[in-house]
């Protein structure tokens, strides 16, 4: 089964949803990798069908490549400046390499609402109202802690 650039733009779009929808959340560390891996991927793909976009330079592509330069730059602090590599390499394998993925995975929901902007809807409705739904379940997980506790 060959995927479309559609349903890549959909699995990208749904997964930061989801992941957005969970961030908060307790005990989902295991379900944040996996949604951070479907997204990277499918942003991996994305990016590699629309590359004509960022052959030419173009001023709007600084802050991408400044982007680019700080995880560059990570790479070079590592190798040359390290005074503790074993910990800085576990930073590296944890937040940096999560931060990578988060950066390929936003790459891939831009291209997706770019191309397709009816996505857009849903990457809004998560981004403002999700939030909302967070705060609500945590003050009733905290409202049954008290009440559990009595």
């Amino acid at each position: 089964m060959k995927l479309t650039e559609k349903s890549l733009a959909a699995i990208n779009t749904a997964s930061v949803c989801a992941l957005l929808f969970i961030w908060v959340l307790p005990d989902t560390i295991a379900l944040r990798h996996l949604l951070l891996g479907i997204g990277c991927l499918s942003g991996l793909v994305l990016i590699r069908d629309n590359r004509t976009f960022f052959i030419p330079f173009r001023t709007a592509l600084i802050p991408l490549i400044l982007l680019c330069y700080l995880f560059i730059w990570v790479g070079i602090h590592y190798l040359f400046f390290s005074l503790n590599p074993a910990l800085e390499l576990s930073e590296i394998r944890g937040l940096w390499l999560r931060a990578f993925a988060g950066v390929i995975m936003a790459l891939g929901l831009a291209i997706s609402i770019q191309k397709y902007s009816y996505f857009s809807k849903y990457f809004i409705f998560s981004l403002f109202f999700v939030p909302l739904i967070n705060f609500v379940v945590s003050r009733m997980m905290n409202v049954l802690a008290v009440i559990s506790s009595t």
